[in-house]
């Protein structure tokens, strides 16, 4: 025994739901929680009609998980689900407990504030950083 860590298998019967983040036209967003650890992370699960459309959506969450920087959500694991006549794309990613950028605008929009712009020009560098990067 070299004392690592189990490696995670990818599968859902590993994890527990929260609850739902999200659904749209593509599929469903969850939050979860790793059964062996209760570690928490988002799932994204992309239904699929058909073999090809599975193997598309496989080969696009192969990328992002392969995608190293500080300034963007990290994908931990991909791996499929069958659900009845769906086969289901599984994507686990970092999950971000304070939201994203669309919801943080969108409330400081709602509440009638104005950003800081120390705060404003952190942000754009930031994502600056990861545009240079991709």
């Amino acid at each position: 025994d070299l004392g690592l860590p189990e490696p995670r298998t990818g599968a859902m019967e590993d994890l527990e739901v929260i609850r739902k983040l999200a659904q749209g036209g593509q599929g469903l967003t969850l939050l979860v929680r790793h059964k062996d650890d209760a570690a928490t992370a988002v799932l994204k699960q992309c239904k699929c009609d058909n073999i090809s459309a599975a193997n598309d959506a496989l080969r696009e969450a192969k990328v992002l998980q392969r995608l190293k920087h500080e300034n963007i959500v990290s994908y931990t694991d991909v791996f499929l689900h069958e659900d009845g006549q769906y086969l289901v794309v599984c994507t686990l990613m970092e999950y971000c407990e304070r939201g994203d950028l669309g919801r943080y605008l969108n409330g400081v929009r709602a509440d009638g504030k104005r950003m800081e712009e120390r705060r404003v020009l952190k942000w754009t560098r930031q994502m600056s950083e990861a545009l240079h990067y991709l």
